[in-house]
């Protein structure tokens, strides 16, 4: 129950990341709004760049200091083998937290042991 929920939730995140221009039947808004990320390594990146080969990308913003954020990419992790195997999606989960709390970033998603990429914006 758990996976079929997490599923719609990935779906209705896929279908409304996509708009169609009905005057002439194109895909538009198919790539990322360009902002610089930072990885958990420091490595600058552009969100632009971040493809996946025509399959569904989530991004998911979160906290250190939110619960159901955390709550959220934990229920993920759970099932993410599988969703990948099945969907191909790419989580990309982007923290929201301030320098005061940057630095609790890392220890918060090795704890967790979450296997999707995180960074940081």
């Amino acid at each position: 129950m758990k996976k079929i929920g997490i599923l719609s939730i990935l779906a209705i995140a896929f279908i409304g990341s996509f708009s169609f221009d009905s005057s002439n039947n194109e895909e538009v808004g198919k790539k990322m709004p360009s902002v610089m990320l930072e990885d958990l390594d420091g490595n600058q990146i552009n969100s632009a760049d971040i493809t996946n080969d025509g399959n569904p990308i989530v991004v998911s913003f979160w906290a250190t200091w939110c619960k159901p954020c955390r709550l959220e990419l934990n229920t993920v992790a759970e099932e993410f083998d599988d969703l990948v195997e099945e969907t191909g999606v790419k989580l990309v989960a982007v923290s929201i937290d301030d320098e005061r709390n940057k630095s609790k970033v890392r220890p918060v998603v090795d704890a967790a042991g979450w296997d999707y990429w995180c960074c940081n914006c």
